[in-house]
């Protein structure tokens, strides 16, 4: 009887292996953005697929999403607008990037030869320069309004306690600004847990006059 109980318990598992290992491998954040007196939640679905970090972002604007290698190297990035006639891809393949969309009703396209890193989003996009020893990480950005591209670059400012939702994480603060003089003019400051290298806060302006938004790690599971 128990040898029984046995198989049916080892087919079970054989049977449902896949949607265990996603379970496993699935985990979900919740972000809360305040710009002004504008509120929202973001919530990013992060799940391991043959190796790969592949990303559903969600939020009222719209859906992206993101490949990453698993050596956190960004292949590829879609955005699908839930209010405007917006699309976009962004894919990689070696070292040329394609661009093709629907930006504010008209088709755009355009091709770039990286010689730079690509870094589109900061929760993902500086993991290896966390995981690093390096003091400062260059990288290129896309502007996703017109496929211009910026070079930037993200430096690191300090540890720090900081306290969220009654939990206290020791974090990596991080600066990125555009490069050269350019850096007078946009800067963002983000906090990273130096346990996971999650990102718990992120704040920044869209540029000079605009309002300030924070993000703030809300909830994972």
């Amino acid at each position: 009887m128990k040898k029984k109980y046995f198989l049916m318990i080892l087919a079970f598992i054989l049977v449902s292996s896949f949607s265990i290992t996603e379970i496993f491998n699935k985990k979900t954040y919740v972000y809360k953005n305040v710009t002004g007196s504008s509120k929202n939640t973001t919530t990013w679905l992060v799940k391991r697929q043959k190796g790969d970090l592949v990303i559903t972002k969600t939020s009222d604007y719209g859906i992206t999403d993101i490949v990453y290698s698993p050596k956190y190297e960004l292949k590829l990035m879609k955005f699908s607008s839930a209010t405007e006639n917006d699309d976009y891809k962004m894919q990689l393949d070696d070292n040329k990037l394609t661009l093709n969309g629907t930006i504010k009703g008209r088709k755009a396209s355009k091709v770039y030869i990286m010689s730079d890193r690509w870094v589109q989003d900061f929760n993902y996009g500086l993991r290896n320069f966390l995981e690093s020893q390096m003091s400062e990480y260059k990288f290129v950005i896309i502007n996703p309004d017109d496929f211009t591209s910026y070079q930037m670059v993200a430096t690191r400012k300090g540890i720090h306690k900081m306290k969220i939702n009654d939990h206290i994480y020791n974090t990596q603060q991080i600066e990125v600004s555009l490069r050269g003089f350019r850096s007078l003019f946009w800067k963002a400051q983000i906090w990273y847990d130096l346990e996971t290298y999650d990102l718990v806060k992120y704040r920044a302006n869209d540029g000079p006059g605009s309002p300030m938004k924070t993000t703030i790690l809300d909830s994972k599971k």
